[in-house]
């Protein structure tokens, strides 16, 4: 039975260590006990709000435990992406999960302006905004960024959402944990379309009225945040299930769904620095360019009318606003000129009959 057990384990291939995922859920279940604690306790108002959160958007999280672990160059190329287009509302509609963890393979090091702290990842629910009178579920904790005193936070998954709160885990260089978190919300019917950019300004200004902060840690969070949920979005992102038999697994992990998050494009760009000097495949004009990741961004397409049973009654020839209209489409991270070193391709399955 013993042998059986270790050949059975060597054919799985080695197991693979999350740590950093449980150190995620380990210190949001923290935050999330903080909120529990009586009025008695002596707890910081802003720390009890967070822990407040937390608790609430962790609660959203329960009911599908999905944890996506993010490779680290690919969180690079997200950072490096363009910031100046749009964010469209229609995305929240095509997010593929209600809800996320998602831990950094490499936990990032980010000065604040007042400290130095090692974020280890977000979780992330949908939001909603609803006057008192409304009748609806139990009243969760006020959102300081609405001027309104008689308007209240409801949590819900992502695509049924107004917008998305994140829930940034981190412990400062003095090993304080922190909780800190982020409510763009760019799916609010009737809001303003805001850029990446934008968005971060916003932040930053909220952050220097309201507490006095620097918020530089934002050039960061805000741009990574709606990027990697931008990304999962997408038509064709690089998502992968672990195997359960190889994941290494500590208390807080029992049960969820593991996925890995841009590895397969991080890989390549592991391969291509590489290969720095090398030439890349020859373009149009005869000029030869080295492999690298064109930048996340945005892209205007035209996308022909369709009648109410989804067949196609224009042209992109025709006229524009009669025969066909511009779609704003996002286009994640994209290797150029990678050859045969490109990522492999994600292979999905599909129903032998349309459904």
């Amino acid at each position: 039975m013993g042998k059986a057990s270790r050949r059975e384990r060597r054919q799985a291939g080695q197991r693979i260590r999350i740590d950093e995922a449980a150190r995620l859920l380990d210190l949001a279940k923290w935050w999330a006990s903080v909120a529990k604690r009586p009025p008695s306790a002596r707890v910081d108002p802003g720390d009890r709000w967070a822990a407040e959160v937390t608790d609430c958007v962790l609660g959203v999280w329960e009911d599908d435990r999905v944890v996506l672990r993010v490779d680290a160059d690919f969180v690079g190329a997200l950072l490096d992406a363009d910031r100046r287009a749009e964010v469209p509302a229609e995305w929240l509609d095509r997010f593929p999960f209600r809800s996320v963890a998602v831990a950094l393979a490499e936990p990032l090091t980010v000065n604040d302006g007042r400290r130095v702290c090692t974020y280890y990842g977000f979780l992330a629910s949908g939001v909603r905004r609803r006057h008192l009178g409304t009748p609806l579920r139990p009243i969760r904790p006020h959102d300081p960024d609405v001027s309104f005193t008689s308007t209240f936070t409801t949590y819900h998954p992502i695509p049924e959402g107004e917008g998305v709160r994140f829930v940034w885990l981190f412990v400062d260089d003095a090993g304080v944990s922190g909780a800190q978190t982020l409510s763009p919300y760019i799916g609010a019917s009737g809001s303003e379309r805001d850029t990446i950019a934008e968005l971060v300004e916003k932040f930053e200004s909220v952050y220097q009225r309201g507490a006095g902060e620097p918020g530089q840690e934002l050039e960061v969070l805000v741009p990574l945040s709606m990027l990697l949920l931008l990304y999962l979005a997408s038509s064709e992102p690089d998502v992968e299930d672990l195997p359960p038999e190889r994941i290494r697994r500590t208390q807080p992990l029992i049960g969820a769904r593991v996925a890995d998050v841009g590895w397969r494009v991080g890989a390549a760009i592991r391969s291509w620095r590489r290969q720095s000097g090398t030439e890349g495949e020859a373009g149009p004009g005869g000029w030869r360019l080295p492999p690298h990741i064109r930048s996340a961004h945005w892209h205007r397409v035209r996308v022909a009318r369709r009648d109410e049973g989804g067949v196609i009654v224009g042209s992109v020839r025709g006229e524009y606003g009669v025969d066909w209209d511009y779609q704003l489409r996002w286009y994640p991270p994209t290797p150029v000129n990678v050859g045969a070193e490109g990522p492999a391709p994600v292979v999905r399955s599909l129903p032998s009959e349309p459904r």
